[in-house]
């Protein structure tokens, strides 16, 4: 009986009461089979003795019993979440009120859900290969290399054929000139790509970066190959061509047939670092210097921006070292910064909306941060840069949009604005990232090329003609592109500089002038004049330094960039390897063991190779200088070799391997070997 009583007046009602046990819980859904890295929400209903039923999912206590294969969440609102992780069995239950209840469930492996063939978009020229990778799509998010797995297929493979062999799977081969789809197939799935064979055919590679050429260790750059072809063309082959090191232990590079990675140099350790890139019979080296200089401090710039909204502004970072090299390091900080911007791994900042903003970027401990200050202010006018323009057929120019707003203040704008030519047979205009308002000249008239944004638009006209003999590219090749730093070995410079018509060259008399970047050298001229589409130049020096030399075609922005390594020691652009099959037995060598070692000269220079020698501290136990074994006495320029021993008794001691060599030229003898050093000796 319940009573209330208010002002002296009560009042009571009775309530007869039920007892209601909880007697089971049900687990729902019942599915029993899940694959690793799905989710499954799971119910729980509690049924009283007096049918009627409540849901607990929230309220009971979730547990499995087997945490590697599946875990089950306790917190908030998503209890009852069941993860898998692992391929196996497991039981999960829940308790409530002192009642529990059980499900088995079983995780099987991700299933593929789809495949992506990289790269795409390709064009090769016949009697070249290319090596395309194929990735899978599982259901647990991850991706997987699948190109030994796949069957690869074409359509025309008269045209370009594709390769099911192990170890060469999924490896392309242009035959003819044509277009024809490549296939990759796995478990019922299957993408395709076109490929187009082109009868033109490369005639070199190009590696280019920004920044200097002197590195820090535990960085990174992006390398980028560009091929140049008979015809003139000139194509991004940076996931397509082959990228190696000539030493791993100082640097490494990715060969991985995508964007976000292919052409990743990542340095390890300080010396030399020769990078090659190489596409069918073809190839190119970069030398880059690495330092163990230690970051010092890191530089934000530009240091103040005031931006309207939704325009653009490109930040550097700029890295300081302990040597007092400085390094661009804008792809490799973290950013910080609030909601009204955004800033991507290339450190471009967008303003999304009006008011004030501090940007901090950091790396490795060190921070530096600037203002930006972002308008509501509209666009009223665009000027498009240069105007009027004439430009040459077969070559670019870069055109700049220029924005102006109503609180009379102006900002560069060429990568917001869209850009558009309403002839582009006559010249198109590019909207990339990268190349944003760079105009490529097709063939001979005119165009209208327009930038807009937010209802704004600016045209300009361009004019393209022909000038047979105008300068269109210039190449540059260092011979060799090592030297002895004494002063009088000496490296050429060729420099090749094509014109807009192939089948002509560019004027007798043109000028090339010449300029040192970086490192310190003595030119044998300050510009080179052309003949016959050539000309050349010669260095030396004194210092130890990675040089780079900048030639620029007068009167225009066509440039480009050789590097050479002047050194004391040649040994450092010697590769090498070691071959080791030893049996140890209590800290001794037993008979039988093989050691070995190989050495690859990466240069472009070639060296006497006058004898391999091993033995002790104290004693020589093998010496050969015969041809037969030496290669005839010659490590050419991309040659190698590989030497080993067999132990015939049982050795305590540790031992050396080295190969003795001599440069011909400036009679520099050295040596490249390595030390075998038993446990009991280190």
């Amino acid at each position: 009986t319940i009573s209330a009583t208010y002002a002296n007046i009560t009042k009571s009602i009775s309530i007869d009461t039920v007892a209601t046990n909880l007697e089971r819980i049900i687990i729902a859904p019942g599915t029993t089979s899940l694959t690793t890295g799905a989710t499954l929400a799971l119910r729980a209903t509690a049924i009283f003795s007096d049918n009627t039923s409540t849901d607990i999912t929230n309220l009971g206590r979730w547990t499995s019993d087997n945490l590697a294969v599946l875990s089950v969440s306790n917190g908030g609102d998503k209890q009852g979440i069941v993860s898998a992780i692992d391929e196996g069995n497991a039981t999960i239950q829940i308790s409530y009120l002192d009642v529990s209840s059980q499900i088995g469930l079983s995780v099987s492996p991700a299933t593929l859900r789809s495949i992506s063939i990289s790269p795409q978009n390709i064009s090769l020229p016949g009697n070249t290969e290319l090596d395309l990778t194929a990735t899978g799509i599982y259901s647990d998010g991850q991706s997987r290399d699948i190109t030994q797995a796949v069957l690869w297929s074409s359509d025309a493979p008269e045209i370009a054929s594709i390769s099911n062999t192990v170890g060469k799977s999924g490896n392309l081969r242009a035959v003819t000139t044509g277009t024809t789809t490549i296939s990759a197939s796995l478990a019922d799935l299957s993408s395709s790509i076109l490929i187009e064979v082109t009868d033109d055919t490369i005639k070199g590679l190009n590696i280019l970066f920004t920044g200097e050429s002197n590195l820090a260790a535990n960085s990174q750059r992006l390398l980028s190959a560009i091929g140049n072809y008979a015809s003139g063309a000139t194509q991004d082959l940076t996931q397509q061509v082959k990228w190696q090191t000539s030493n791993s232990e100082i640097c490494t590079i990715s060969s991985a047939a995508t964007a976000e990675t292919a052409g990743i140099l990542t340095t390890l350790a300080s010396g030399l670092c020769v990078a090659t890139a190489s596409f069918g019979e073809v190839s190119s080296t970069v030398l880059l210097t690495v330092s163990t200089a230690k970051l010092e401090a890191i530089t934000l710039s530009p240091t103040e921006i005031s931006l309207a909204k939704g325009n653009q502004q490109a930040l550097t970072v700029i890295g300081q070292y302990s040597d007092a090299s400085t390094q661009d390091l804008t792809g490799q900080v973290s950013w910080q910064y609030s909601s009204n911007v955004s800033i991507d791994k290339n450190g471009i900042l967008k303003a999304l909306s009006a008011g004030n903003s501090t940007i901090q970027a950091s790396l490795q401990g060190f921070s530096d941060e600037i203002n930006v200050e972002i308008s509501s202010a509209s666009l009223e006018n665009i000027r498009i840069s240069p105007d009027p323009l004439v430009i040459n057929e077969g070559t670019s120019a870069q055109l700049q949009a220029t924005g102006f707003y109503s609180d009379d203040s102006s900002q560069d704008i060429t990568h917001t604005v869209t850009w558009e030519s309403t002839d582009e047979r006559v010249a198109s205009v590019s909207n990339a990232t990268d190349y944003a308002g760079r105009i490529d000249a097709l063939s001979t008239g005119n165009t209208s090329i327009s930038a807009k944004l937010d209802g704004v638009l600016a045209t300009l006209n361009a004019t393209v003609e022909l000038n047979p003999t105008a300068p269109k590219s210039l190449a540059l090749s260092a011979t060799p592109y090592v030297i002895r730093n004494n002063g009088t070995d000496q490296s050429t410079i060729s420099i090749n500089v094509l014109a807009t018509d192939n089948s002509t060259l560019v004027a007798d008399g043109t000028r090339i002038n010449l300029s040192i970047i970086n490192g310190s050298a003595t030119l044998d001229k300050n510009f080179a004049t052309i003949n016959a589409g050539k000309a050349e130049f010669s260095l030396t020096s004194t210092t130890k330094a990675l040089i780079t030399i900048k030639a620029t075609v007068e009167g225009t922005d066509i440039s480009n960039y050789v590097s050479v390594y002047s050194t004391d020691n040649f040994a450092e652009i010697i590769a090498k390897g070691v071959l080791l099959q030893a049996k140890v037995i209590d800290d001794i060598i037993q008979p039988g063991s093989i050691f070995g070692l190989a050495i690859a000269n990466y240069a472009n220079r070639s060296f006497n190779l006058n004898a391999f020698k091993l033995g002790t501290e104290n004693n020589l136990i093998y010496s050969t200088t015969a041809p037969e074994d030496l290669n005839n006495n010659v490590l050419g320029a991309g040659q190698y070799i590989l030497r080993g021993w067999v132990t015939e008794q049982e050795r305590e001691n540790s031992f050396w391997v080295a190969y003795f060599l001599q440069d011909p030229v400036t009679g520099v003898e050295f040596n490249v070997g390595i030390v075998f050093t038993l446990p009991s000796n280190n």
